[in-house]
C-alpha cells in the first residue's frame, strides 16, 4: 500500500514524499526439502517409519541426511560396516593421503629410532598411523550423526519396494520405510586394464593397504 503525506489544513500543497507501507503475508511452514540442483523434493510423511532413508555413510550420505535433520525431516542411514564414514573414511581419501604423508615423514627428518639410526618403515608401522586416523574419523562422523538425530542402521540393505527397504545383519533382518530413499553407497575401485586383480603383483589402491609387506618397487598407474 502506497500513501501520500499532505499537509494540515483545507488545500493540499504539493505532494510529499512517498512511503511504501509492505505488509508481509506469514509464509506457511514448508512441507519439502529442495534438493540443490536435483530438481527433487524431499516430501514428509506419516505413514513412513522415516521422512528419509540414506544408504551409505559417506561425505554424500552424510550431507544430505544433516541438511534433511536440520529442516526438522525423521532420518535414519543405513550402513552395511560396524563403522560410519563410507568408501572416502576406510578405502578412499583418508587412507590414502595418510598413508602418503605417513611415507614422507618416515623417509624424512623424523624418521631417526631413539639412538638417532635411520630405519627402514615397516609396513604394520604406516597402517597402524592409518588405522588411527580412520578411528578418529570415524568418531568424528559418528558423534556428528548423533547431534543431528539421525539414526544409524546397522546391515546390508535391500530393496522390498519403492518405499521398504530389508536390513540384513548378524542380527537377523529388519524392514524399515520411508518416504524418500537416497542410494549413496560409494564406488569400487576401477579394475586394472590388464583384468581384476590379485592383490599380491596387480593390486588396486584398495589392496595396497592390506599388504603385510613393503615391497622393494611398485609401479603406479594413474596420477590421482
Amino acid at each position: 500500500m502506497v500513501a501520500n503525506r499532505s499537509r494540515r489544513g483545507g488545500n493540499e500543497g504539493p505532494p510529499g514524499p512517498r512511503i511504501a507501507l509492505l505488509l508481509e503475508t506469514p509464509r506457511p511452514p514448508p512441507r519439502t526439502l529442495l534438493q540443490a540442483g536435483s530438481g527433487y523434493a524431499l516430501v514428509m510423511s506419516d505413514t513412513h517409519d522415516f521422512d528419509l532413508l540414506v544408504i551409505g555413510s559417506g561425505p554424500a550420505g552424510q550431507s544430505a541426511a544433516i541438511q534433511a535433520s536440520k529442516l526438522h525431516k525423521r532420518v535414519a542411514m543405513i550402513e552395511k560396516r560396524r563403522r560410519v564414514g563410507g568408501v572416502c573414511t576406510f578405502t578412499g581419501t583418508i587412507p590414502s593421503k595418510t598413508l602418503r604423508e605417513a611415507i614422507i615423514s618416515s623417509v624424512g627428518g623424523n624418521a631417526d629410532d631413539e639412538y638417532g639410526i635411520r630405519r627402514r618403515p615397516e609396513m604394520a608401522d604406516l597402517i597402524a598411523r592409518v588405522d588411527a586416523v580412520i578411528a578418529s574419523e570415524t568418531r568424528v562422523v559418528r558423534n556428528s550423526l548423533a547431534r543431528n538425530d539421525i539414526t544409524v542402521l546397522e546391515g546390508e540393505a535391500s530393496f522390498v519396494d519403492s518405499h521398504r527397504v530389508a536390513i540384513t545383519n548378524d542380527a537377523g533382518t529388519r524392514a524399515v520405510t520411508a518416504e524418500n530413499i537416497m542410494v549413496a553407497c560409494g564406488t569400487n575401485a576401477a579394475a586394472p586394464p590388464t583384468g581384476p586383480s590379485d592383490g599380491r603383483l596387480i593390486m588396486t589402491s584398495d589392496d595396497v593397504l592390506k599388504m603385510k609387506n613393503l615391497p622393494s618397487n611398485l609401479a603406479v598407474v594413474g596420477g590421482g
